[in-house]
């Protein structure tokens, strides 16, 4: 299933123009959306935190967690709830995607292997014994730069384990500077 979520709230108040020669700098921001898709209810969010880093430990049980750092990248975070149309004690189901853009954002495709490089993580939260984080190691994350609409377009298309859900394009929004 492939969406396209946009984040118009966001989009507004972003134009500033200044010189041809632009660094891209995301915008911090939250967003949530609440989407019902073939009779199921989703909230989708997304959250990008320019400034910061994701590093990866496990806990006690030898499962993997993320800690976010201040840093140079910025992470972004896309979470996909279900079953919210009627909430029971535990029937509630999210997949996580947790990545890291470098400092300067220039297009680019990271694809199976170079999905480490950005440190790509999925997660499925669940009452399962195979709820938790795992690398994200088959598929890609393309990332469009367009100076002129301000936005950075996040073109994701995982397969594997739990991938499936937090697959699509996402638009945020980011300042530029000299």
């Amino acid at each position: 299933m492939k969406q396209l979520v946009l984040f118009l709230p966001l989009l507004f108040g972003l134009w500033q123009c200044q010189s041809t020669k632009t660094t891209v700098r995301p915008k911090q921001f939250s967003y949530t959306q609440r989407i019902v898709n073939d009779g199921k209810v989703f909230r989708t969010s997304l959250e990008v935190l320019p400034g910061k880093a994701v590093e990866w430990k496990k806990d006690g049980t030898g499962k993997w967690y993320p800690h976010i750092i201040d840093g140079k990248g910025t992470v972004v975070k896309i979470q996909k709830d279900m079953n919210l149309e009627k909430p029971l004690p535990d029937s509630g189901v999210s997949y996580m995607l947790y990545f890291e853009l470098p400092e300067k954002i220039v297009p680019h495709t990271y694809t199976d292997a170079e999905l480490k490089k950005i440190k790509a993580y999925t997660g499925f939260m669940a009452f399962h014994p195979e709820s938790g984080y795992r690398p994200a190691t088959k598929g890609s994350i393309r990332v469009k730069v367009n100076e002129k609409k301000q936005r950075v377009v996040l073109d994701i298309q995982l397969t594997g384990k739990d991938t499936n859900m937090l697959n699509g394009t996402y638009l945020i929004g980011f300042e530029t500077g000299n």
